[in-house]
């Protein structure tokens, strides 16, 4: 493992299946850091900007552009009761882009699973009441096909319903 400003990172290699957990106490915990680092290894090919911001509240975690198509992406591990942390300031952002013909999305992983689930940005409320039960766009199993997560990601169209 090599270590790093701010905490631990495994060190991932090439041809081998990478491990998204982090041993922390005993227990296995999968950060979104992990689920930043495996986004970013799987998906070369985008121009990926992470973005920390402690001055705009809920700006997307991470700004990919993929042949022409710009889109973000706010990472989320759900709890093991299926719950996901989204504040309001992440679904007025997320909102607002949708609402605006951006791409925005949710990519939220379980605890203890590999899979992946999508979810459109104007579902953050959604996500905060319903957590995982929330219909996702789309599901990616063990193992990920990371072609069609990059469709999904620059192509798919998303449809809100109006109220």
């Amino acid at each position: 493992m090599k270590k790093e400003k701010g905490g631990q990172r495994e060190k991932i290699e090439s041809g081998k299946r990478c491990n998204r957990y982090l041993e922390l106490d005993g227990g296995a915990v999968k950060s979104e850091t992990k689920l930043w680092w495996l986004l970013r290894k799987q998906l070369p090919q985008v121009r990926w900007t992470r973005i920390e911001s402690r001055v705009n509240h809920g700006v997307g975690d991470v700004n990919g552009l993929y042949q022409g198509s710009e889109f973000w992406v706010e990472l989320k591990v759900a709890k093991s009761n299926g719950s996901v942390a989204v504040s309001p300031h992440q679904v007025s952002w997320n909102y607002a882009r949708i609402t605006n013909l951006g791409r925005a999305f949710f990519l939220v992983t379980p605890l203890k699973q590999s899979n992946l689930f999508l979810f459109g940005g104007h579902q953050g409320r959604d996500l905060i009441r319903n957590g995982l039960r929330t219909e996702p766009l789309a599901v990616f199993h063990d193992p990920l096909d990371w072609k069609k997560i990059l469709h999904c990601l620059t192509k798919a169209s998303i449809r809100i319903k109006k109220a």
